[in-house]
C-alpha cells in the first residue's frame, strides 16, 4: 500500500530545541509507521539544504535576508513552493505561523491537498496592532499571509481552550479540537530537600523576561540552601549573564531534553516569567517530576489556580511572596508536586496522540 506524504512545516527537533518543534517530533514518530514524512523549515546553514535523518526528509530553506529587513519569511516563498511541488503531500501539518502558511494554502487549493493547522502559541491567535507594524511593511506583509493561512485551513488544532476562544473572538473561526500537548512520562522520582533548587527554563529572548528571574534572587536575598538555575539559549545577553553570576545563578546554557528531564527529576520549583505562552512543554515536564510551577503571568485554562500545581502570581511583589512560600513550605510544595504529577500523567500523557491520529487518517 503506498504511504501518504506528509510535510510538516515546523523546526526539527533537535536542530531547533523549542516545545513546539518537541511536539511535532513525536507526533512524526507515531506516524512515520504509515507514512511517509518530510520536514520544512528555514534552516541554520544559509543554503538550502535536503538531509536525511531518522527515516525523515528534511528540507532547509535558505533564508532571504535584505539589509534592514530582518525576521520576514516572505521572500523565501518560491522556495517553499518549489519543495512543495517535489514532495507532492497529501496532507500539510503547520505548527505556528508565519508566511509559509500562505504558500502552503495556495498550494493545497490546487492539489487538494489537506492542511492541518495547530496553533502553538497564543501570540498566533492575537492579531499584530497594525500601527506598531507599518513601520516595518514587510512583517505586516508577512502578518496578512498568516491571516490568509489561516481561513483557508482545513483543520485547526488548539492547545487550550484559551486559544479556541481567541480564535473566535479574533478571527471568527473555531477550533475543530483541543488536543492537550504530550509528553513521554518520566519515572517517579523522590526528591533531595537539602538543597532547594529553582530553575528557570527557556531559550532567552524578550518575551522570556529572564531579567525578571534574576530581578526574583536579587530580592530574595541570600536564603540558605536554595540554588537558582537558569537554563536556555543565552548567547545574546552578556551584560544578564554576568548579572546572573554575580546573584550565584548557575547558567548552564542550552541542554537536552534528556538533560531537562533530569534536572527537573532534581528540582523543587519551575519559575516563569514569559508575558505570553501557548502552553508550555516545561509546564508538562515540571509537572511530571513533581515540581509545581510559580508563573509570573501565564495560566494556559487557569490550570494553576483550579488544579492547585503551583501559582500565577500576577504580578513581581507576588511573584516573590509565592516564591519564598514554597522554599519555606516542604509540605505544601510536597502536596503540590504529587498532585502535578498526577494531573499531568491522567492529561498530558501519550495518550494525546491517539487523538491526533484520528485526525490524521480522515
Amino acid at each position: 500500500m503506498v504511504k501518504k506524504k506528509i510535510l510538516f512545516i515546523t523546526g526539527y527537533f533537535p536542530f531547533f530545541q523549542g516545545g513546539a518543534e518537541y511536539q511535532a517530533l513525536l507526533l512524526a514518530e507515531r506516524l512515520k509507521q504509515k507514512m511517509d514524512i518530510s520536514f520544512v523549515f528555514r534552516n541554520y546553514w544559509d543554503k538550502e539544504t535536503v538531509i536525511k535523518d531518522c527515516g525523515y526528509t528534511l528540507y532547509g530553506i535558505n533564508p532571504y535576508r535584505i539589509k534592514g529587513v530582518s525576521g520576514s519569511f516572505v521572500f523565501e516563498g518560491r522556495q517553499l513552493y518549489k519543495i512543495l511541488k517535489r514532495i507532492k503531500p497529501d496532507i500539510i501539518y503547520i505548527r505556528g505561523t508565519n508566511a509559509y502558511f500562505m504558500i502552503a494554502s495556495l498550494y493545497s487549493k490546487k492539489r487538494n491537498c489537506k492542511i492541518i493547522w495547530h496553533i502553538a502559541s497564543d501570540s498566533d491567535v492575537i492579531p499584530s496592532q497594525y500601527k506598531e507594524l507599518l513601520p516595518k511593511p514587510f512583517r505586516l506583509l508577512d502578518k496578512k499571509m498568516v491571516e490568509y493561512g489561516l481561513n483557508h485551513s482545513d483543520c485547526i488544532i488548539g492547545q487550550t481552550h484559551h486559544q479556541s476562544n481567541l480564535l473566535k473572538k479574533n478571527y471568527k473561526l473555531k477550533c475543530d479540537f483541543v488536543i492537550g500537548n504530550w509528553h513521554p512520562i518520566p519515572k517517579d522520582s523522590e526528591k533531595e530537600d537539602s538543597i532547594i533548587k529553582i530553575v528557570w527554563i527557556a531559550n532567552w529572548k524578550p518575551v522570556k523576561q529572564p531579567e525578571i528571574f534574576i530581578r526574583l534572587i536579587q530580592a530574595l536575598g541570600n536564603i540558605p540552601n536554595t540554588q537558582p538555575i537558569m537554563v536556555g539559549r543565552n548567547e545574546q545577553y552578556q551584560t544578564l549573564k554576568t548579572e546572573a553570576s554575580l546573584n550565584k545563578i548557575e547558567l548552564p546554557g542550552e541542554i537536552s531534553n534528556s538533560e531537562v528531564n533530569k534536572l527537573l527529576s532534581k528540582s523543587h520549583i519551575l519559575l516563569n516569567t514569559s508575558h505570553l505562552e501557548g502552553f508550555n512543554n516545561t509546564f508538562i515536564q515540571a509537572w511530571m517530576n513533581k515540581v509545581p510551577v510559580i508563573s509570573l503571568q501565564v495560566d494556559p485554562d487557569n490550570i494553576l489556580k483550579r488544579r492547585g500545581l503551583g501559582f500565577c502570581s500576577g504580578n513581581f511583589m507576588q511573584l516573590i511572596k509565592d516564591t519564598t512560600l514554597l522554599i519555606h513550605n516542604h509540605k505544601l510544595r510536597q502536596k503540590m508536586g504529587n498532585d502535578a504529577r498526577e494531573y499531568a500523567v491522567g492529561h498530558h500523557s501519550p495518550n494525546n496522540l491517539d487523538k491526533m491520529m484520528c485526525i490524521f487518517s480522515d
